[in-house]
């Protein structure tokens, strides 16, 4: 929402008004109900639930100290009975990134500061007299991690269900490790499928070209942990240990041979069933 306000419009093409609201209003740590505001702008209204910080306490503590807001909630900083003067404000012990909006005493956005570094003590001033300040968590949010021993693999879209696609340009050694240790189902068994399509159209290719045929030890040792977590939920493993289909691996050919593509997905077969016996059959002791 914020990022939409931010990226059609321009300062002087929009307004703040406190609006009325039936909603029940949620509480802000102070105790107190928070207020409606609405940015009014060329494509519409755009809501928010606000705490006022309008005396001298409220406002040095700002949201210092506390956790990332809510997309539709913020801060607005007020100076009752004050001339509009020059503000400069910055984020201090402010632990999440924030849009920072100056407004002028007729409801104007004076100017914006985007993405506000968190922790920063470099003041960041309102070019313009402002009686008014809103701060609202930014609609983008950069984090730096210091001191990783190894160099991190990404598991995205975790806990999403709409359909997508999604275009990555992760290695086999990374969908090997997510195949083998992330804890999101969906993403763990997305790696493996899309791991396995890549050997899979592999050993295709090495059969048309009468090469010596093999299964990769990553590919191996991620199913043996797939296996090896199936008494935590039994109905993923399943799922999970599933080899891509030969039907969906012909629609990653340009030209598909239909005894290469069951060949290879049989010796995959054979090859996880040999190399993971002992796995197996304590597996389905279990059952």
């Amino acid at each position: 929402m914020v990022d939409l306000v931010r990226r059609a419009f321009s300062a002087g093409l929009m307004a703040l008004a406190l609006a009325g609201c039936a909603a029940k209003a949620p509480v802000g740590v102070n105790g107190e109900p928070m207020q409606r505001l609405a940015v009014v702008t060329a494509s519409g209204e755009h809501a928010f639930w606000v705490e006022i910080a309008d005396d001298e306490p409220e406002r040095q503590r700002g949201l210092m100290f506390r956790p990332p807001l809510a997309d539709d909630q913020g801060m607005l900083f007020q100076w009752p009975g004050e001339p509009p003067r020059e503000q400069s404000f910055w984020m201090r012990n402010t632990p999440s990134s924030l849009d920072i909006l100056y407004i002028d005493p007729k409801g104007r956005i004076v100017s914006i500061a985007s993405h506000a570094t968190p922790f920063s003590e470099t003041p960041i001033p309102s070019n313009g007299a402002a009686n008014g300040v809103l701060e609202l968590r930014a609609a983008e949010q950069t984090f730096e991690f210091v001191d990783v021993p190894a160099r991190p693999v990404p598991s995205v879209l975790r806990g999403f269900s709409a359909p997508v696609k999604l275009t990555a340009d992760l290695t086999d050694a990374d969908l090997t490790f997510l195949a083998a240790n992330d804890s999101d189902p969906f993403n763990r068994w997305e790696a493996g499928q899309v791991l396995g399509v890549r050997i899979l159209l592999g050993l295709v290719a090495d059969i048309q070209a009468d090469r010596p045929l093999a299964l990769p030890d990553g590919f191996v040792g991620a199913m043996a942990a797939v296996l090896g977590d199936a008494g935590r939920d039994p109905a993923f493993a399943a799922q999970a240990l599933v080899l891509p289909g030969e039907s969906y691996l012909g629609t990653q050919m340009a030209v598909i041979d239909p005894i290469a593509i069951h060949e290879a997905r049989e010796f995959a077969r054979r090859t996880l069933a040999e190399r993971l016996r002992d796995r197996w059959l304590a597996t389905h002791r279990k059952r």
